[in-house]
């Protein structure tokens, strides 16, 4: 009898055990309407969010994770907000339930009961604060946006809003193609139709329609699809045959603008020239009759507005005109961008802030009238004026308006949480701002590599897509849940996009201007870079491919291209490219270019016509360094697609630079006068000290802290051999003016240009003062040159930041030897600081007072090379809560033992808290180093 009652027992308990492995997503949906699951409102980030049912729309916010509790309870965690299940208040029928960080507390804490005969199926309960009976997760109707509460058992049909089913199922868990790909082919579902001719988005339109153009185009500019193309083509063509191809007879200026931002890109993107008459056309006569005499433009062609003036046509305007300039070749353009973009920064923008104002009025020539209304639109546009007039002219206040007009944005027209949440409803035009913002981010952080904002692109993105419909649509209200009727509640204005498609393209913006990967925006040249990995292409595609690569670059022909930002040569010189092909069908070259598709060539790769349908083909370049944005301009025979496809590439490096004793503030001079001497310690191999001298010149460093110098380096000049130098001798001093000779050299030969030459010396004691003694040139009767000048050893610095006596700690897994943290610290490089078993190591400095850091360094140990640190990124901050990252660094290493390298750093921020976090050493699986230093100040003798 005891076994069989043992058995019942075991049964009836084995009902309220769950079979759901921890950590895995699940969809939990209410047995009275199977197709509503369990969703945090609004797809909320927030703490105190309802928790309530939702139609299925397949996102992270209607998926949970269950994390089984020691007592066996389970805490219900949301997928997207990370936030547990929760009951407000007491146990008592009729407690509501919302979302909470608090995941430890019992009012996060359920227990899951299996209903009899009913597979897959669970009660959701917690006991009642008197502790005598169960309360179940109920919703209180099935209705969308039904609050969920916790109720005394039901039965009959009430129960089922108390059942319910639990199942596993893949969603998107992070932003992705795939999340791309399932906005877009909502909206297009939706709202592309086919018309007479071509096709159209909903009932067609003109400033709206040129901005959804616009989103197909960043379609295809973010993934080479020629889906994108063909869809592009079809709407234009729609377009021009209800406006025919004068639109001058439009009223309002900025309408024309827009439009001639989207010809024009599309022309750089396709190459159709018929794109760029009607641009520069319509720009020509809308520019004409919109000047004010104050040199702005006006809004709008009617008797009203004839003084008036606003962000909305100057910023555009701007924005048309640098394209134009780029298309034509026309520098007028950029001009007339200039122009515009000085006069709104005068009366439309506050530098201090960032803020872009909207409009004013001119009265007998004084501003007046003014709307100080803030937008998304207007940030946008003058975001990417400032980008791309920062990109054509170097000016750094463009740079800085930018970082201004960002940093506003971000700070100010978002919520807590880092979503926008202003333009967020009605089907008119402020439906469609918010992707006119994220078009113009993607540029400022492709363009000037500021990689701190892929995140929040992502974010906003991703949150647009958890509140999408199960049609894949989302409104212009990102932060609401879009109905199934695209009618949105609550909502003051006309909110029914049934018939709107501006404002729900918006999220499509988001998601194809969002960065996929942060990682690629900045590519190290020295690794492979995949071919579909680019920035901005012409005439291409990308392909599924052929070749044992997952995707490739087609559709080659004459005159395409594709290029790739920010591909980091550092202080590496390459000298030549690695580049994997297929065969061509005809004559076929790649031109290899610098900054534009007409840059300066570094070099030409002749595409292989015989032999295997694959080959990886080397070819020697122009020795290139630094920050480059790399062009691969596609030649062949014109008219002709499909010449040949590209998979993957990278530099090939024969000499590193890595900073030295010369990047520690110190003094450089020198015999002869030269404007270029500091290129003899920028550490960049293609910039040349030159001297009008053929022998006899020296260059002196004094260094602000004594050096005790193990080796040097001298690297031969980028241009003609017979400038080299060829003889010469090191000299040292403790003082500048008794000198020691360290070294001589005699008829060296460069056989390569800027080929390193490296030298060890036996110095003996600390100096301050180094001279390179040059006597003799390589046959030139009046130059002689070289590129860089380095000098390797150990120096402590006396403006260390971490000889004030604060606290040094660190965070690791592994073990370290010596017990302490001093070692790192102690300005004795004898000593040393390992971890074992370390490659992601952090270390935080609390200084005892707050310092301007003006650079750091770093110190090899005096043993294997394999421990150096080679990737970190150095933090600092005012209160240890908010930090601010201050360098980065790859592919480091240290030339010498017991090395000292400096890094400079640009950042006026007072700062009482350091990290230096490394994630990559080279390559043990144990990280040393022999010292480190914090650098506020430096000074001289």
């Amino acid at each position: 009898m005891k076994k069989i009652l043992s058995l019942i027992l075991f049964l009836i308990l084995s009902k309220s055990l769950f079979s759901i492995t921890d950590g895995q997503a699940c969809k939990i949906s209410v047995s009275a309407s199977a197709n509503k699951s369990l969703f945090v409102n609004n797809a909320s980030l927030s703490n105190d969010a309802d928790a309530v049912v939702w139609i299925e729309t397949n996102v992270p916010a209607q998926r949970w994770v269950f994390v089984r509790n020691t007592d066996n309870t389970y805490t219900i965690k949301n997928a997207y907000s990370g936030k547990a299940l929760f009951r407000r208040g007491n146990a008592v029928d009729g407690s509501t339930v919302s979302q909470s960080n608090n995941s430890a507390s019992t009012a996060a804490k359920w227990t899951l009961t299996g209903v009899e005969n009913q597979d897959g199926y669970y009660y959701i309960t917690q006991t009642n604060k008197d502790g005598n009976s169960e309360l179940y997760l109920e919703t209180a109707t099935t209705d969308d946006g039904s609050i969920l509460e916790l109720k005394e058992k039901k039965t009959g049909e009430d129960q089922k809003r108390q059942i319910w089913k639990i199942e596993t199922t893949d969603v998107p868990t992070a932003f992705s193609q795939t999340v791309r790909e399932q906005l877009l082919n909502g909206w297009k579902t939706k709202y592309y139709k086919k018309a007479p001719t071509g096709y159209v988005l909903g009932n067609g339109g003109w400033w709206g329609d040129a901005e959804m153009f616009e989103v197909v185009l960043d379609a295809y500019e973010t993934t080479g699809d020629p889906a994108y193309e063909t869809m592009f083509r079809e709407l234009y063509k729609n377009f021009i045959y209800r406006n025919k191809s004068n639109w001058i007879t439009n009223e309002f200026n900025d309408d024309i603008a827009w439009m001639v931002i989207a010809s024009i890109r599309a022309y750089l993107m396709f190459g159709e020239a018929t794109y760029l008459t009607y641009g520069k056309n319509n720009f020509d006569q809308m520019y004409s009759r919109a000047l004010l005499p104050s040199g702005m433009l006006r809004w709008k062609e009617t008797a009203e507005t004839q003084n008036g003036t606003n962000s909305c046509i100057n910023g555009p305007a701007e924005v048309a005109a640098c394209y134009l300039a780029m298309a034509l070749g026309d520098e007028s353009y950029y001009l007339k961008a200039k122009s515009l973009y000085a006069l709104q920064r005068k009366y439309l923008y506050v530098p201090a802030t960032g803020q872009v104002y909207d409009s004013f009025s001119w009265n007998n020539g004084v501003p007046s009238d003014y709307n100080y209304w803030t937008s998304t639109y207007n940030q946008g546009t003058f975001l990417g004026a400032a980008t791309m007039l920062y990109n054509y002219f170097g000016d750094q206040q463009y740079r800085n308006d930018a970082e201004k007009i960002m940093k506003y944005a971000r700070e100010q027209l978002c919520d807590e949480n880092g979503i926008i949440n202003v333009c967020q409803v009605g089907s008119g035009d402020l439906a469609g701002f918010k992707g006119i913002l994220m078009r113009y981010v993607r540029k400022y952080i492709v363009d000037l590599q500021k990689t701190e904002y892929v995140g929040w692109m992502q974010k906003n993105a991703f949150h647009a897509y958890n509140n999408c419909n199960s049609a894949g649509i989302t409104s212009s209200a990102w932060l609401t849940k879009t109905p199934e009727n695209l009618i949105l509640k609550n909502c003051s204005e006309n909110c029914n996009f049934e018939n709107h498609p501006f404002g729900p393209s918006t999220a499509v913006s988001a998601a194809f201007n969002a960065p996929i990967y942060e990682n690629l925006i900045v590519k190290d040249a020295y690794s492979n870079v995949e071919a579909e990995n680019f920035n901005y292409l012409k005439g291409v595609y990308t392909q599924t491919g052929t070749g044992g690569n997952n995707f490739e670059i087609g559709n080659i022909k004459d005159g395409s291209y594709v290029a790739y930002n920010n591909v980091n040569f550092a202080n590496h010189l390459a000298s030549a490219i690695t580049i994997r092909l297929s065969k061509a069908s005809v004559k076929s070259v790649i031109e290899i270019r610098l900054g534009s598709a007409t840059g300066d060539s570094i070099g030409t790769i002749t595409v292989p016509r015989e032999g295997d349908d694959w080959q990886i083909v080397t070819q020697s370049i122009v020795p290139t360094s630094g920050m480059q944005n790399v062009y691969f301009v596609f030649k062949g025979v014109a008219g002709q697609n499909n010449l040949f496809r590209m998979d993957c590439f990278h530099f090939l490096s024969n000499d590193h630079v890595f900073p030295d004793i010369t990047d520690n503030g110190g003094i450089l001079t020198s015999s002869v006068e030269t404007n270029s001497l500091d290129n003899a310690s920028d550490n960049y191999l293609t910039t040349n000290v030159t001297f009008d001298s053929d022998k006899d010149v020296w260059l002196q460093y004094q260094s602000p802290s004594p050096v005790n110098l193990q080796a040097y380096a001298v690297f031969g000049g980028s241009g003609n051999a017979d400038m080299d130098i060829k003889s010469w001798k090191l000299q040292a001093s403790s003082d500048g003016q008794s000198w020691t000779d360290l070294d001589a050299q005699v008829n060296q030969q460069f056989t390569a240009r800027c080929q390193k030459k490296f030298f060890s010396v036996l110095s003996g004691e600390a100096y301050r003062y180094f001279r390179l003694n040059i006597s003799k040139n390589n046959g030139n009767a009046s130059k002689m040159e070289f590129a860089e000048w380095q000098l390797y050893g150990s120096s402590i610095t006396t403006d260390d930041i971490t000889a004030d006596g604060g606290v040094l700690s660190a965070e690791f897994d592994g073990d370290s030897p010596d017990g302490t943290f001093v070692k790192l610290a102690d300005k004795d490089v004898s000593t040393k600081y390992l971890v074992s078993g370390q490659t992601d190591l952090w270390i935080d400095y609390k200084a005892n007072g707050i310092y301007t850091m003006t650079s750091y360094s770093l110190t090899s140990a005096g043993d294997n090379p394999d421990r150096d640190p080679k990737d970190w990124t150095v933090y600092a901050s005012a209160d240890g809560i908010s930090w601010t990252k201050v360098d980065q660094q790859t592919g480091q290493q240290f030339e010498y033992r017991n090395n000292t390298q400096y890094y400079s750093i640009n950042n006026d921020g007072g700062y009482q808290y350091f990290i230096l976090h490394i994630t990559a050493n080279n390559p043990s699986t144990m990280t040393q180093m022999a010292d480190g230093q914090l650098i506020r100040n430096l000074y001289y003798d």
